[in-house]
């Protein structure tokens, strides 16, 4: 066994001792996208919480006498991060290029701190949520997986975009071009990738990575809170049918994120003592359907 490094005084030598591994904030941290190999660099945004990682995946061989190996399972680099959006750039690579199972477009992420930073490529859009409510900007949590190993660097900084965010105040949701005193809004996005492994020849190095992201079926749903009932029948024989439009702005743009033909689904109303009483509507799109979209103008 090798000797143990010893600090001053003779206790166990720390990181603080080598002047490594100082306690860092989300001041020292950023996060870049990149469409067109790196030529092109641009900030994901005013990002507020996040994931990087890798897990291994870890699978189990047990055997008798009390014996255990722990080996990796099929390794898929993934970034989420939740942020307020100042464009739309990012919304334009969240769903697939033709219907029902086209690709889905690929991006490059690079995300750390000011010393070390981890970059994935082939990068698709799992999964992503818009979400508006009042008194908030609008949000956006995105889920982004890749088959390829990702590389280390150096490490980066944010890059500034200088516009505003999208405000609840600058916006409004209708269902059928009717308001209902919408409280708060959010519109699912899900490809539902599919790591696809295989038995043939494996690169030393990347044998645990998937040959290819599989697109599964697109799941759109959205959830809203309402002051007031918008009067979904659920009871019939037949379900109803709706559109449901999202708008928020900012100084010289809007986001306008549009559900058509979406299905009611269930609707419920809780019993509040001192809060406000609300009537949370469940809707959600047919598979494959195609028929949301995300503008900025």
């Amino acid at each position: 066994m090798a000797g143990e490094a010893r600090g001053p005084e003779g206790r166990p030598e720390s990181v603080k001792d080598r002047g490594e591994g100082m306690a860092q904030t989300g001041a020292v941290q950023y996060a870049l996208w990149s469409s067109d190999g790196w030529s092109s660099v641009h900030s994901v945004g005013k990002v507020v919480s996040g994931r990087r990682g890798l897990d291994g995946n870890v699978r189990s061989r047990r055997s008798i006498g009390g014996q255990e190996v722990l080996v990796g399972g099929v390794m898929v680099p993934k970034l989420s991060f939740s942020y307020l959006p100042e464009d739309g750039a990012l919304l334009a690579y969240i769903k697939r290029s033709v219907y029902p199972a086209g690709a889905l477009p690929q991006l490059g992420f690079e995300a750390g701190t000011d010393t070390e930073g981890l970059r994935i490529s082939g990068a698709q859009c799992h999964r992503c949520v818009v979400e508006l409510a009042v008194e908030e900007a609008l949000r956006v949590d995105m889920d982004w997986w890749s088959a390829e190993p990702p590389t280390t660097t150096s490490g980066g900084t944010m890059t500034p975009v200088g516009s505003k965010t999208f405000e609840w105040y600058r916006g409004q949701v209708s269902t059928d071009e009717v308001s209902y005193a919408a409280q708060r809004v959010r519109v699912t996005v899900a490809n539902n990738l599919l790591p696809v492994a295989s038995l043939d020849a494996r690169t030393a190095g990347q044998r645990r990575y998937p040959d290819e992201l599989a697109v599964g079926p697109e799941e759109v749903t959205v959830v809203a809170d309402y002051l007031a009932d918008p009067g979904h029948d659920l009871s019939g024989d037949d379900l109803p049918v709706a559109d449901v439009q999202v708008t928020a702005g900012n100084d010289t743009q809007t986001l306008t994120v549009v559900a058509a033909d979406v299905v009611p689904v269930a609707w419920e109303q809780r019993f509040e003592v001192d809060e406000l009483v609300l009537w949370r509507v469940e809707y959600r799109l047919p598979a494959n359907r195609g028929t949301l979209s995300v503008t900025v103008a």
